[in-house]
């Protein structure tokens, strides 16, 4: 992404209490991080919804707020609020393409923030644990119970989570057994044929899959 590539560099995490910070964020290292992706787009709700979201996150210790605007360069609003929080954020802005339409709204942010993330990654040395923890993908207008981001913490490869208000229904969630902790199929309201019919809130997974998705494609 030629947009997504001028927009970020290795070292641009923000936080407010340390100001700019590299990709070592010296609060909590001992927990496993969680970066929370966030695509966002211009609409009447929009502020409310950020500011919702952020005042949830600055109580979250050890995160990183990969917030991704939908838009041609940053909106200076939003990098204020992000001053204004404690939250240490990645602030990106990548703008959907009207001739380019991919499966799912956001896709095209919700890239840009793995890509993100990968290269943050990278900066860490291979044989430390620094840096590494869970990939969840945030929308801009839920509400977040605090036993969500205990629970994030607990992925090892990946974790499915039930998410209220989803579709047409009260809410969707995996079917699991009992006595094996598998997950045996998916309960959803909205599109229920397809491969995998979760919400984007519905599951994370563990840095550790960038890496094993390198070594398959490089086996390939």
């Amino acid at each position: 992404l030629s947009v997504f590539s001028s927009l970020w560099t290795p070292v641009d995490l923000f936080c407010p209490a340390l100001g700019r910070v590299g990709p070592v964020v010296p609060d909590h290292a001992e927990m496993p991080r969680i970066y929370f992706i966030t695509p966002t787009v211009a609409r009447a709700t929009q502020k409310a919804d950020l500011t919702q979201l952020v005042n949830t996150l600055q109580n979250v210790k050890n995160l990183v707020w990969v917030l991704v605007e939908d838009a041609q360069q940053k909106s200076d609003w939003v990098v204020d609020l992000l001053r204004a929080h404690d939250v240490v954020s990645l602030h990106l802005a990548v703008h959907e393409e009207a001739d380019v339409k991919l499966p799912t709204k956001g896709s095209r942010q919700r890239n840009a923030g793995l890509d993100a993330v990968e290269k943050l990654l990278q900066e860490f040395p291979a044989s430390s644990s620094q840096g590494r923890g869970v990939v969840y993908f945030g929308d801009d207008d839920n509400a977040y119970s605090m036993q969500l981001f205990k629970e994030l913490r607990m992925t090892k490869r990946v974790s499915m989570f039930a998410v209220g208000l989803a579709g047409a229904g009260a809410y969707e969630r995996p079917v699991v057994d009992k006595v094996s902790g598998r997950v045996l199929g998916l309960v959803s309201n909205w599109r229920g044929n397809r491969k995998y019919p979760l919400d984007m809130a519905g599951f994370a997974f563990h840095t550790d899959s960038f890496e094993r998705y390198e070594r398959k494609q490089r086996a390939a």
